[in-house]
């Protein structure tokens, strides 16, 4: 059972750290202008690159939702033995196909797990963990957070 935790987070790493599903940065603002929000990055250099290259990214508020087990958590249970963990990953799997979980998985210590939401506001990102199915059973209980993106493994 630990074996397929460890792959079911590997799986979840991979895909927040290297998926084509990133969140898209917006454009650069204009040369000559900088954001104050976006203060230039440390130049990085890459093996294949003629020299060192500048990154500039736009910092993006995503919401990073930590889901805790929940009243009705079964504590001899492992977390993908738990009643109702279908629904939630079914829902989770939905969310990440409109683009609205942008990653997540379980923790490996079977204390809940992350998800990472692109939402407009955190009252949306609110509504959208508290409407899973694993919240409205009172399996999981979630808590969000602001969240700053600032660097991603691709910068």
């Amino acid at each position: 059972m630990r074996r397929t935790w460890m792959l079911v987070g590997l799986i979840a790493l991979a895909s927040c750290a290297s998926n084509g599903d990133a969140p898209q940065t917006p454009p650069a603002a204009p040369a000559g202008e900088v954001e104050s929000a976006a203060p230039p990055q440390a130049a990085e250099t890459s093996p294949a690159a003629e020299g060192p290259k500048e990154v500039r990214r736009r910092p993006e508020t995503l919401f990073a939702v930590r889901f805790l087990p929940g009243p009705k958590w079964v504590a001899d249970k492992g977390p993908m033995e738990q009643p109702g963990i279908g629904e939630h990953g079914a829902n989770m799997a939905a969310l990440h196909e409109r683009r609205v979980l942008w990653c997540g998985g379980p923790f490996l210590d079977g204390n809940g797990g992350l998800a990472v939401f692109r939402a407009a506001s955190l009252e949306e990102a609110k509504q959208i963990a508290s409407e899973d199915p694993g919240v409205t059973s009172g399996l999981l209980v979630p808590e969000v957070h602001p969240w700053l993106l600032i660097m991603t493994p691709e910068d």
